[in-house]
């Protein structure tokens, strides 16, 4: 990128006196990088070579993984005496010479080093470790070094050309992987059982082992400078920008990949229609599960997966931060899409401050609400609502689902200027009034001639499916020649609530469906019911809509602008077991007016069709 910007300031497209210069502050690196001249024999040729400037350079550049090593080994030098201490052992301080310490000699292993590391090493086994002492875990990685010093012989490839800044970078991230494992467990342990100062503490033992990695960050932050400099003098003189950042190259960050709920099957959708519209969208997920869907997918193994207090089916991770700072980095990503404000989320936005690359995050779900209703305690929800807050209030664009949530950001502090409106769509074939069966519910217990209302989704109670229990129970009653059914599609912590309250009278439960099922079961309906107040979106409501059904939704949260009110289907009051029930019984009575609604809302849903979404959100992203 230098050479262009260099020849234009000079107004000379032929200009190639170049040389290369290792930039070495640590000794380790010296000559790796070179100026070659073809054809020169002896000196003086070589001089003439650089003079009419046909100067090659030759070896391997600088990065922000090798800068880092030079900082650690310049401190290493100034607090070597500290760390060779009598008690380390000594193949431990050995090996910390020879990877920081380029002045020191080459030592062979003597049989009093082996003695030293079985000792130490017999006493680990004894005493099991102590994953809480800093100092203990860093000679133990040392004493592993030192395990294999022949390696690092110098007629085997060790010497001052070996890739040390590499292997340093995999010792320290395997170090600190070990060291926040332990604390994080520490943490959640306290939190989750209300022992807050166990995991304050644990809190700030990790502020060693984040001072510990300074200097990747550090490095990194004087890389994308060294960028920043490129892009403005390059877009200046050239008009065009040479940093190497490609805008049309881009990372989704999410916490839940293949879970069954709305995030994750948008994500997949957006993959596989990345892959096949050749758009380079890489799937940044951590999770222990292994992956199967289509597209560009990057799975980093978490370092802790933990379930959140009183939601326990919901799974949040921990990543090693470095190994994914470095793959952003490596790769020039030009736009970062956060999905949900866990660990992985605040990962990806410190990572797209460090690195200077826009950062998008999508408001999919409605945590403080979400908060209330699990936990029940107004408190929890502020909380939840601070995060949200300093959480959005720091990245570069905020992708919302609905208007309504764009008000409640707003009166969060979310400047709405810098709110977009985030497309869905969905699959008209997968959901089609062509899939309408008139026996599929009869295989669950249901009546072939009943009319028939069916929610699909999440039975949690953040969804108020309490409402619709309270609402179902009350048109029993108001109608006891049972001519009405509810059908319950999805699972979830609610169901056993949900079970008790509703089984035997005329509810029955299909659990988890999919792919032709899950088509047949929205297609075979004739009323879809969804009465949450806290879904920003509502993905569930468009495929009934795909599959000619007409909805009842609450007044509250995304799903009341997916539909068109008294044309599509109707809005009541949400947490209102009463007005939802107006609104059934209104569909129910008037079977005309359900069919007309019911095409009308397939005539929608072909309009959103996931192509349009994902060109629409590429575009308007940049």
């Amino acid at each position: 990128a230098v050479a262009p910007v260099v020849r234009a300031a000079r107004g000379d497209e032929a200009f190639n006196g170049f040389i290369a210069g290792s930039d070495d502050h640590c000794g380790r690196f010296l000559g790796q990088t070179w100026t070659s001249v073809s054809e020169a024999t002896d000196k003086q040729t070589f001089l003439t070579g650089l003079r009419s400037q046909r100067g090659i350079l030759n070896g391997r550049h600088g990065n922000a993984v090798r800068a880092a090593y030079s900082v650690y080994s310049i401190a290493y030098s100034f607090y070597r005496d500290r760390l060779m201490s009598k008690s380390s052992p000594t193949i431990a301080t050995m090996a910390a010479d020879r990877f920081f310490h380029p002045g020191s000699s080459f030592e062979e292993p003597t049989l009093w080093h082996k003695a030293d590391f079985l000792f130490h090493h017999l006493i680990k086994k004894a005493t099991k470790g102590d994953e809480s002492d800093f100092e203990s875990v860093l000679v133990d990685e040392l004493v592993e070094i030192g395990k294999d010093l022949n390696l690092l012989r110098p007629e085997q490839g060790g010497g001052p050309g070996e890739e040390i800044d590499e292997r340093t970078f995999e010792i320290l991230n395997r170090l600190t992987n070990r060291l926040l494992r332990h604390f994080s467990s520490v943490l959640v342990k306290g939190v989750s059982t209300g022992r807050v100062l166990e995991g304050m503490e644990a809190l700030t033992a990790m502020i060693p082992v984040v001072l510990l990695n300074a200097p990747y960050p550090i490095s990194y932050i004087y890389s994308r400078r060294g960028r920043d400099a490129v892009r403005k003098v390059s877009t200046s003189l050239l008009s065009r920008d040479l940093s190497g950042r490609d805008t049309e190259k881009r990372a989704w960050f999410t916490d839940t990949i293949d879970d069954l709920n709305g995030v994750s099957r948008t994500i997949q959708r957006y993959s596989t229609l990345s892959a096949a519209m050749g758009r380079q969208l890489a799937v940044i997920a951590c999770q222990s599960r292994a992956l199967s869907f289509p597209g560009w997918v990057v799975n980093f193994p978490p370092l802790r997966e933990f379930r959140v207090p009183d939601y326990h089916s919901k799974l949040l991770s921990i990543p090693p931060f470095l190994e994914t700072l470095r793959f952003i980095d490596e790769n020039d990503f030009g736009v970062l899409y956060i999905s949900t404000p866990g660990p992985v989320g605040f990962a990806a936005l410190g990572i797209a401050r460090l690195l200077g690359i826009r950062s998008v995050a999508i408001y999919h779900t409605d945590y403080p609400r979400h908060v209330n209703h699990i936990v029940q305690d107004a408190r929890m929800g502020d909380l939840a609502a601070s995060g949200v807050a300093l959480f959005y209030g720091n990245v570069d664009l905020v992708m919302v689902p609905s208007s309504y949530y764009m008000d409640d950001l707003e009166a969060m502090g979310i400047d709405r200027s810098r709110m977009r409106i985030f497309p869905r769509g969905t699959d008209c074939s997968q959901f089609s009034p062509e899939w309408r069966d008139a026996d599929f519910y009869t295989r669950f217990g249901g009546s072939p001639d009943s009319i028939k209302l069916v929610y699909v989704g999440r039975v949690s109670r953040e969804k108020d499916l309490d409402v619709l229990a309270d609402c179902f129970l009350m048109l029993r009653e108001s109608r006891p020649e049972a001519d009405v059914e509810l059908f319950v599609v999805g699972d979830g912590p609610f169901m056993g609530d949900l079970a008790r309250k509703l089984s035997g009278r005329g509810a029955f439960f299909c659990g988890t469906l999919h792919g032709e099922d899950l088509s047949r079961a929205y297609a075979s309906g004739d009323i879809f019911v969804f009465p949450s107040t806290t879904d920003t979106y509502g993905n569930s409501v468009l495929e009934a809509q795909a599959a000619g059904l007409p909805a009842v939704v609450s007044d509250m949260g995304g799903p009341m602008e997916i539909i068109r009110p008294g044309e599509t289907g109707l809005v009541c009051r949400g947490r209102d077991p009463e007005r939802f029930l107006e609104a059934v019984l209104k569909l129910m009575e008037d079977s005309a007016a359900r069919s007309v609604m019911g095409r009308a809302a397939r005539e929608l849903a072909l309009e959103k069709t996931w192509e349009k979404a994902f060109e629409s959100l590429w575009d308007s992203t940049l």
